[in-house]
């Protein structure tokens, strides 16, 4: 539990991991806040790149719980995993452009066919999901967004 607490997105005091996985700076939550507040989405994506952190800021805004409150005009149209998944793509690149560099040039080869593979199989896997996700929409008769 401890743990949890620690990277917790409703601690004020979290410590963020993805953060420091993409080498971003984390900025204090309460601040993330306050600029979510005055100037919703926007305000708070000059701050902060993290998707996490930004997730932390709007959960302890409360805009979570009221997502009709003009307070938070915009804060349903956070997409916390597509955010995620494109920073993570980036860190993911430039981890293995650093990896390749350092191994001989055979080995370099065989890990672009593998990066190439895990793309393909990533892209296999969200059409899949998205195939599931329709699936299952249509047979629970309610309408797929």
């Amino acid at each position: 539990m401890r743990e949890h607490e620690k990277h917790c997105t409703l601690n004020p005091d979290r410590h963020c991991g993805m953060c420091d996985l993409a080498g971003l700076g984390q900025r204090p939550i309460p601040e993330l806040v306050e600029a979510f507040y005055g100037d919703g989405l926007e305000g708070l994506s000059t701050l902060t790149e993290c998707p996490a952190c930004k997730l932390a800021a709007i959960r302890q805004s409360g805009a979570h719980r009221d997502i009709e409150n003009p307070r938070y005009p915009d804060a349903a149209a956070f997409n916390y995993k597509k955010e995620r998944d494109a920073l993570m793509a980036e860190v993911n690149i430039e981890r293995a452009t650093r990896f390749r560099q350092v191994l001989p040039k055979e080995q370099r080869e065989d890990v672009s066919r593998l990066l190439d593979i895990i793309d393909r199989l990533a892209a296999a896997n969200h059409n899949l999901h998205r195939a599931v996700i329709d699936i299952d929409v249509a047979g629970s008769g309610r309408e797929h967004s």
